[in-house]
């Protein structure tokens, strides 16, 4: 068990948190509109980047090498609600966008993939799940 601070969020709360499926790592995403990427053992951000709003959730593919985000806030986060309920699928790699999609105008609290990777699973503050099929280089509802 690796105990201990990573610091690193700042400006609001951290809401996104996932493990990557094979490597000693995690993502964490929140207030500060930054999907950041952890080493467990050396206790140091390894890379980030900027994201267009605040996020709520964040998931792995199974296989790590996409990492998915959902964004919105409440509005007290002073976010502008722009991009609420946006899904984003980035490459693990570099953070380049693969695909997106926005179905909800409410934010997404949670995300999930199958074990095979080839559906996502996006739960939204409008009481609804969204799943979303990857295939042939595209995403689909």
């Amino acid at each position: 068990l690796v105990c201990g601070h990573f610091g690193g969020h700042f400006g609001g709360e951290l809401w996104a948190l996932d493990t990557h499926p094979s490597l000693p790592q995690f993502a964490t995403a929140g207030d500060d509109r930054f999907l950041r990427v952890w080493s467990l053992f050396d206790r140091r951000q390894v890379r980030c980047t900027q994201l267009e709003m605040p996020a709520r959730a964040c998931a792995y593919a199974p296989d790590g090498r996409r990492v998915a985000v959902g964004f919105g806030a409440p509005a007290a986060a002073g976010a502008p609600k722009t991009f609420d309920g946006k899904v984003v699928v980035l490459s693990a790699d570099d953070f380049a966008v693969l695909h997106e999609a926005r179905d909800s105008q409410k934010h997404i609290t949670e995300l999930r993939y199958a074990p095979r990777g080839d559906l996502l699973a996006a739960g939204s503050h409008d009481h609804r799940v969204y799943v979303y099929a990857f295939g042939d280089g595209s995403i689909r509802l």
